[in-house]
């Protein structure tokens, strides 16, 4: 709730008109002031969501600001590997580029309430699934992008609550996904800093 108000009321890091822009998780709050406010600046935005109808509905909703904005629709569920890869090529390919990928979509991809609450009533058999969904998610669509975003020095940042960053109870299981996000990016900066590529992660 706080994240949403303040991202309505402060505008985002200037994205230069003309740039390519993958805006993940585009279909919920953050993401879609994201996609909104870059396509007013005259982005290039892929406008992603897990399902077609919501990624339609927030086309709809930026055109309403952006009349003119080029908008490509890639909805895709991240859960498989093969839809990563056809949404981050769907992008590049019809932009021509891919100069950023901006990862919002790290809500309840990690599934379920059987990993959420105190720890001892979890359930072990749904842990890789909910790691998958959060932190492997973001590694495979770091890889996938990688290949086109270093053409250019591109950019990639993931949001990631944070949980990751400080201790409470009952958040052992998303904590350490939203941790291991933190560090993944930014070992994967240090390593990607020759290439000219920005990698970073917002928190908010």
């Amino acid at each position: 709730h706080r994240a949403r108000k303040a991202i309505g009321t402060r505008k985002m890091g200037h994205i230069p008109a003309g740039q390519v822009v993958l805006v993940t998780g585009a279909t919920g709050a953050i993401g879609f002031e994201i996609a909104a406010q870059a396509a007013e600046g005259g982005a290039i935005v892929g406008v992603h969501g897990s399902r077609e109808e919501t990624v339609a509905d927030a086309i709809a909703r930026i055109r309403q600001r952006a009349p003119d904005a080029k908008l490509i629709p890639v909805p895709g569920n991240f859960a498989r590997l093969e839809e990563i890869e056809a949404v981050v090529e769907k992008v590049a390919s019809e932009g021509g580029r891919l100069d950023a990928v901006i990862h919002c979509s790290t809500g309840n991809v990690g599934g379920g309430g059987r990993t959420a609450g105190i720890f001892a009533q979890t359930d072990p058999a749904d842990y890789v699934h909910h790691a998958h969904g959060l932190l492997v998610i973001c590694q495979q669509l770091a890889r996938v992008a990688l290949p086109h975003l270093v053409k250019q020095g591109g950019t990639f940042i993931s949001y990631a609550s944070d949980a990751g960053r400080f201790a409470a109870a009952r958040q052992s299981m998303v904590g350490a996904a939203f941790g291991g996000i933190m560090m993944f990016v930014r070992n994967l900066a240090m390593e990607l800093a020759r290439d000219g590529v920005r990698v970073h992660c917002i928190s908010p």
